[in-house]
Formats: C-alpha cells, sequence, structure tokens
C-alpha cells in the first residue's frame, strides 16, 4: 500500500492514483476522543466527546463543512458524554446510535424513542451503509477495540490490549486515555499497521507509547489541538493530509 504524507504543503507522494473527495476526518484533541467519518452517503461521528467538548465539535463540522450526523459509535464510556448524545440527536438527523452497554444504561432515558438504539455488549459486525463496516469487540462493560473499514482502509480503535480483534489493518488509533500499560507490543505486531494516530491531550498523553511505535517502526502521526488529520480513500492506496485549523475565539 502506497501513503502520501501532506502538512498543509505537498512534502511529496508515491502514487499517482486519484484520492477521494471525501475523507475520513479525525478531529483535533479540543474536541476530545472523537472521530467524524465521512463518505458520499452520510457523516458518521465516533464518540461524542465530554460534556464541555459539545460545540468543539460542532465548530469543527462547520469549519469542514460536514453534513449532518445520521449515526453515532461510542466506543467508551470515558470519551462520552449522555447529555452531548441528547444535543446531537437534537441538532442533527440520526438515525442509529451504537453504545457500550455502560453508556447504554446511562444514557437510555435521554434518547428518542425514534432512534434505532443497539448495544455493543458482543462480539457483532453491522453496516452503517453500503460502504461503512464496522466489528466491534467489547473488553468489558464499558469499552471495546472496533474495526473501521470501508473494505478499502481499515482503521482499528484501540481500548485495551485485551480481547483484541487480531486482522491485519492499515492504521491503528489509540484514544489519549490509552496508556503504555494498556498495549501489547505481540498484539500491535499482530495488527501490523501501516501507520499510527495518537490523540496527544495535554492532560493524558503517554509519549511511552509513541515511543513503543516507532521501536516497532510504525510511522506515528499526533492528534494535537487545531490540527485535523484527513485520511482519503482510494481503491488501492490511502492518503493522509494534516490540516491546520483555527483557533478558539
Amino acid at each position: 500500500m502506497n501513503v502520501w504524507i501532506v502538512m498543509l504543503w505537498l512534502i511529496g507522494s508515491v502514487t499517482s492514483s486519484p484520492i477521494s473527495e471525501e475523507p475520513w476526518l479525525f478531529t483535533p484533541t479540543s474536541a476530545g476522543d472523537t472521530v467524524l467519518l465521512q463518505d458520499d452517503q452520510e457523516t458518521i461521528l465516533i464518540n461524542t466527546g465530554k460534556r464541555d467538548q459539545y460545540e468543539a465539535i460542532e465548530r469543527l463540522m462547520k469549519i469542514n463543512d460536514v453534513s449532518p450526523i445520521k449515526s453515532i459509535v461510542m466506543t467508551s464510556s470515558e470519551a462520552n458524554s449522555c447529555s452531548n448524545v441528547r444535543r446531537l440527536t437534537e441538532r442533527h438527523p440520526i438515525k442509529h446510535i451504537y453504545m457500550t452497554e455502560t453508556m447504554a444504561s446511562s444514557c437510555a432515558n435521554q434518547l428518542n424513542d425514534s432512534i434505532n438504539q443497539l448495544t455493543l455488549n458482543e462480539d457483532v459486525h453491522f453496516a452503517l451503509n453500503r460502504d461503512m463496516f464496522f466489528h466491534y469487540h467489547p473488553v468489558d462493560p464499558s469499552k471495546g477495540n472496533m474495526i473501521v473499514s470501508n473494505n478499502q482502509t481499515s482503521v482499528y480503535w484501540f481500548e485495551s490490549e485485551q480481547s483484541p480483534i487480531l486482522e491485519d489493518i492499515d492504521i491503528l488509533y489509540t484514544p489519549s486515555y490509552v496508556k503504555h500499560d494498556d498495549m501489547d507490543e505481540a498484539v500491535i505486531d499482530k495488527l501490523n499497521p501501516q501507520l499510527a494516530i495518537i490523540n496527544q491531550d495535554v492532560d493524558h498523553y503517554d509519549s511511552s507509547i509513541h515511543q513503543l511505535l516507532q521501536t516497532l517502526w510504525i510511522d506515528t502521526y499526533l492528534l494535537k489541538q487545531n490540527l485535523a488529520i484527513h485520511i482519503f480513500n482510494d481503491v488501492d492506496d490511502f492518503s493522509i493530509r494534516l490540516e491546520k485549523l483555527p483557533k478558539n475565539d
């Protein structure tokens, strides 16, 4: 697989294939451990952020001209707020919400009955549309590891070394709250990622994770405040673009 690296200007490329106009968008840490996944059908939000991070999500969507959210997937109770789920359902035409068992029990009375809700309490595969596929495997009632794929590029959302989904993947994503002790070198080696993205939060960031990934010769990028990471998908390869976002007013 070929990889392009671009950071506000073109550093270089090793492929001539055209890239998709619809990127997967990784948000900066100011919006919490959230990811906006876009394709030609809809926008999908992974995690909703904590209570004081809601406006950062809406602001980022406006900056990137993101279409309304139709589905939410919640990987960990630590990265989510029930109040944000309620506010999102009030502002966006959300049809489906997939929640960990802990979040499902705590947020149940805040959700509209018309929204399709699925509790992620077992190993499950599901498709949000014809192009976006998920494989979720719970670690415990509050969190689980997950693979997101569009049959071209796959991203492994890493929550714990426990009960890993052992498949070859393209990109490894580690939320800011994951610690070095949560990661196992043998598991990462079996996942065999092309590159990794670490959400760098000043209050949580564990630099030893970066060092571990570098030891395994995995190209690693830090998701920092006011910096977004776009992943563009193509039939045979993917590219990455780092984008400096406007600072908060």
